[in-house]
């Protein structure tokens, strides 16, 4: 369980952080799978959660795990970026999923070079695999990137 979130000096309950660590969780993973069970599980009414969804603050905790969750993502994106530059196979779908993590949770100053050359890299569609390799534009700012996260 992490830390509840606070403003203007009101904190969370227990109850209510369980409640937004769950509504963090992707819809498929939560356990029980309904508001309703959940507010069962936990010895509270649905009225109750409905309730609750209207303070700033459970959405405040929300967020706060769900960046992160993202945050934890980045290292995951570097080996994507690392091992597409090695694989032909799906190379595109991997570069574009990793650029979309490191534009949402990596470090803008650190990772800005890395995702302009991540979209300009498909812009000349006559560029092979082989051009690419010899120019190996990203090297450099990924060995950067994984340096300031160690």
């Amino acid at each position: 369980m992490t830390l509840p979130a606070v403003r203007n000096n009101r904190i969370l309950t227990t109850d209510q952080v369980l409640y937004a660590e769950w509504l963090a969780l992707p819809t498929m993973e939560r356990s029980p799978r309904s508001k309703d069970a959940f507010a069962a599980t936990i010895g509270v009414s649905p009225p109750t959660l409905y309730n609750w969804e209207k303070l700033p603050e459970l959405w405040d905790h929300r967020d706060s795990i769900l960046r992160q969750y993202g945050k934890d993502l980045v290292p995951l994106a570097m080996r994507v970026i690392k091992q597409s530059l090695q694989q032909t196979e799906n190379r595109k779908v991997a570069l574009d999923a990793a650029r979309d993590v490191l534009s949402r949770f990596a470090d803008p100053a650190r990772t800005a070079k890395l995702i302009v050359t991540l979209q300009d890299m498909y812009r000349n569609p006559h560029e092979t695999e082989q051009q690419f390799r010899e120019s190996n534009p990203v090297e450099g700012v990924v060995q950067e990137i994984e340096d300031a996260a160690d």
